[in-house]
């Protein structure tokens, strides 16, 4: 049976309704959820990259999660980024600096910090605004 309405729609008997206490949580429900808008503040220079190590484990960036990069974010002092040293791996650390020094800081105790000497070719790739974590 069709609602001469909307052919397209199918009007579920009332018997078939639900009855009985509301949930609760019905009164705080805006509608969908826009996890881009959310999670997202500039889309077009947002990356996706998978973690391989935890070398920022107790910062809650573990292997296996996936953290969102901004691209043209700003990295300061504090900031987590993920940067290259000399062309070589991609490192996920949080950006130290003084006045007159610089480092890359892993959280992970069992994990050096990398020192930013006059002559090292650092490249920030973007600053991390995100970690995603996998319930398994």
């Amino acid at each position: 049976m069709t609602s001469p309405e909307n052919p397209e729609f199918t009007p579920v008997p009332e018997s078939l309704l639900p009855t009985g206490f509301p949930s609760p949580a019905q009164d705080y429900f805006s509608g969908r959820i826009d996890l881009n808008k959310a999670l997202i503040p500039n889309p077009a220079s947002t990356v996706m990259m998978n973690v391989r190590d935890n070398a920022m484990n107790l910062d809650g960036i573990c292997t296996g999660d996936e953290i969102l990069i901004d691209r043209a974010g700003t990295p300061h002092h504090g900031s987590v980024v993920v940067a290259t040293i000399d062309g070589g791996e991609i490192l996920i650390r949080r950006l130290r600096q003084t006045n007159d020094h610089a480092w890359l800081e892993a959280s992970n105790p069992d994990v050096p910090p990398t020192e930013i000497s006059d002559g090292t070719d650092l490249q920030i790739l973007g600053v991390v605004t995100r970690t995603l974590h996998r319930i398994r």
